[in-house]
């Protein structure tokens, strides 16, 4: 398959990101979607535009990793993401260096075929105590970690919370992310933010037309953040056993969850065995190679003894019941975190929302796709539909009635460029 301006997909099983085309094609020009539908292409069509027709194959818009970290800046956390069908990240803590370099990456046209489309939090609203600080300090310790952490803002009151906004902008900031970590999944006792410190972020950040990202993984931290205002959660609770308060939390403000269900079995040391079997997936290793595929298999068992799977898997199961929507994100780090890595977690993600939450496999792509452009304002994506963006992944297999199909990814576009790592 060859990029063309123009080319047509055909004889394919289409998922749009509301509803499955059995059989029919995506006509794209110029990296816009022109026409999707049913059947066969017109016979007069005109041959000059490439035609590629893959039978046994099913055809998604590209997914968006809803909880990426790319640690200072890598951008293989783009690479690999493209590599597995991710064609859009969103990164929820980054450095304005490291924001500055990435953006300009993507911003580049010639670069479509190589990095995942990126989206940044920016600066968190770090308070210089507790979380996240503990992570640079405690958990990394290295001179360039520090270094890093000397660029975060230090949130003490109100007053900083305007110039901290208007920075965040400036700095490149899509959204923003606060931080409400009271430590209980690690057996910690941190410091947090004041409840009026955090209203103020959110509302001056509505203000600005941003939306808001609340790290929380406590039952309490995350109705805590959820009257503040927040517009969604970047993980889901795993202290206790959820409650309906914590549903109607979510309900009141029409907010969102991201679970990271995959990092948090790695923190907590559980389900070990399907850990590995992705790890040593084939599929996997032959992109990311063996020693990432070691990394995959280990462990950072920060919340063991302290928080369980069940309790995550549990709240997402209610809210999602409950008709909260739900988006995918795989909390990867690359090498700054062992068991989790950018790209092929994601799939792992995918699974668990299937396997353990109970999820159908439309219920579950749509988390990966449409759920979280609706959901951060990306109205160009998401979804196959004319005048769409067209970031599409093609499957072998079919991933609507196995989702395991997802690691079998043959091509993938951005904006209608062909990926110079898609397989023939």
């Amino acid at each position: 398959m060859a990029t063309a301006p123009s080319f047509v997909i055909d004889n394919i099983r289409i998922f749009t990101g509301e509803e499955v085309i059995e059989n029919g094609y995506v006509y794209v020009s110029d990296g816009v979607i022109v026409e999707v539908r049913s059947g066969s292409i017109p016979s007069d069509t005109d041959s000059s535009i490439e035609r590629i027709s893959k039978p046994g194959h099913t055809l998604l818009p590209g997914f968006i990793d809803a909880h990426v970290h790319a640690w200072r800046g890598d951008e293989t956390a783009l690479v690999l993401a493209l590599k597995f069908g991710i064609t859009t990240v969103l990164d929820m803590h980054l450095e304005p260096p490291y924001v500055k370099k990435l953006k300009a990456l993507c911003a580049d046209k010639q670069n479509d075929s190589l990095y995942a489309d990126f989206f940044t939090a920016g600066l968190g609203a770090a308070t210089g105590e507790g979380y996240p600080e503990i992570i640079m300090t405690d958990w990394i310790g290295t001179p360039s970690a520090l270094a890093d952490m000397a660029l975060w803002p230090k949130l003490k009151s109100v007053a900083d919370v305007k110039s901290y906004i208007r920075d965040s902008i400036t700095q490149g900031s899509d959204y923003i992310k606060i931080f409400h970590e009271s430590g209980k999944p690690m057996g910690m006792e941190l410091k947090l933010p004041s409840i009026e410190l955090l209203t103020a972020i959110i509302e001056e950040a509505h203000t600005n037309n941003l939306k808001v990202v609340a790290h929380a993984q406590t039952v309490e931290d995350t109705i805590a953040v959820l009257n503040c205002g927040t517009n969604g959660l970047a993980h889901s609770c795993c202290d206790v056993k959820p409650t309906e308060a914590l549903v109607k939390a979510y309900q009141r403000r029409n907010a969102w969850c991201c679970p990271t269900l995959a990092a948090t079995a790695m923190f907590t040391e559980e389900e070990r065995e399907k850990a590995f079997k992705y790890a040593k997936d084939p599929r996997i290793v032959d992109i990311v190679g063996e020693e990432e595929s070691k990394r995959l298999c280990k462990c950072m068992s920060h919340f063991k003894g302290h928080a369980e799977l069940k309790h995550a898997v549990d709240s997402v199961k209610m809210l999602h019941a409950a008709g909260i929507d739900i988006v995918c994100g795989s909390d990867s780090v690359g090498s700054g975190k062992l068991g989790i890595g950018w790209g092929s977690s994601f799939h792992h993600e995918l699974s668990m929302l299937v396997d353990n939450v109970g999820m159908s496999t439309i219920d579950a792509l749509k988390t990966a796709t449409i759920n979280p452009a609706k959901r951060f304002g990306l109205s160009d994506r998401g979804i196959i539909k004319t005048g769409y963006r067209a970031d599409l992944a093609l499957f072998d297999g079919n991933p609507l009635e196995n989702i395991d199909h997802t690691m079998n990814c043959k091509a993938v576009w951005k904006s209608g460029t062909l990926s110079m790592y898609s397989k023939k």
